[in-house]
Order: C-alpha cells, then sequence, then structure tokens
C-alpha cells in the first residue's frame, strides 16, 4: 500500500542496484532492519486486539513509525497512509483466520 517494502524487494530479486546509493539506503540491511521492527512494532502495540474492530490506530504509534522510517523514501507518506496500510494489514489478517 505503501510502495516500500525493501525485504520484498530483496525477496523477488527488485533491488534497485543501478543507482548504489539507492541500493545501500533505500533497499540494504538498515532498511530491511527498520522494516521489520516498524512491523513487530505495530504488531505488539496492536495486542491483544489487533485492532480488531478499531478504525484508528493510536497517534503515538503513527509518531513512533514515522520517526522509525526517517532517512528512507517512505519518510514522505502522511500518518493516514500509515494508518490505513496497518489496518488493512490487521484487517486482512483476521479474514484468514
Amino acid at each position: 500500500m505503501l510502495g516500500w517494502s525493501p525485504v520484498i524487494r530483496k525477496i523477488f530479486g527488485l533491488k534497485r542496484k543501478s543507482d548504489p546509493r539507492t541500493d545501500e539506503v533505500q533497499d540494504g540491511g538498515r532498511a530491511i532492519v527498520v522494516e521489520e521492527g516498524i512491523a513487530a512494532f505495530v504488531f505488539n502495540s496492536a495486542q491483544p486486539h489487533l485492532f480488531e474492530g478499531y478504525d484508528r490506530v493510536e497517534r503515538s504509534v503513527l509518531r513512533t513509525v514515522g520517526t522509525m522510517c526517517r532517512g528512507l523514501e517512505v519518510e514522505e507518506r502522511m500518518m493516514g497512509e500509515w494508518e490505513q496500510a496497518i489496518l488493512s494489514g490487521f484487517e486482512s489478517l483476521s479474514s484468514h483466520s
């Protein structure tokens, strides 16, 4: 939803090797760790309800996510975009259980 996933880029061999700086910063190890950290943080923040029945994500969670992705291309995404991505992710998670 956000057009950003260094993990997916690595898995599918879509890293942007033509630009060494982009490859290192946006698709590299730090970006992968940040993405995994955001996923873990959001998941743990959603316990025990997993945002089920919620239409909002706490602003403190969204602010922390914004701080975590500073320096990465996804830092330009708005809080509302993050909120929608998070809620959609948990909605699809609950629909598969």
